[in-house]
């Protein structure tokens, strides 16, 4: 059932992306690491879902350490957003959890292959 389970989890389980991005208004950066029951946050259920549009916008708002929180099977949302090919997704993540690589993205750009 949906009990005990986040809004935001539900709205983007059921494919709510408009509700969804109201929802993610008004949460708190720290209540984006609410996990459910198979240990996925919101971030995880919205790159399964290819919602790349809310993803980016969740991840603005997520804390570093969030990012970094293991979900089903143990994949972190970087893992996701790698394997699903959203490669600006993977590297905004890797970019918020290393400051220093944002810096050097500016100084030193370079094209992934």
């Amino acid at each position: 059932g949906f009990q005990n389970y986040p809004a935001l989890h539900i709205a983007i389980e059921e494919d709510f992306e408009n509700l969804a991005e109201k929802i993610l208004q008004k949460m708190l950066p720290e209540d984006l690491g609410k996990q459910n029951f198979q240990n996925d946050t919101a971030l995880h259920l919205a790159i399964e879902g290819d919602f790349e549009t809310l993803a980016e916008k969740i991840i603005d708002k997520m804390t570093p350490k969030d990012l970094a929180l293991q979900g089903f099977e143990k994949a972190t949302t970087l893992a996701l957003a790698r394997e699903k090919g959203f490669t600006n997704l993977a590297e905004k993540i890797y970019a918020k959890q290393h400051p220093i690589f944002a810096v050097f993205k500016r100084l030193l750009p370079y094209t992934t292959t």
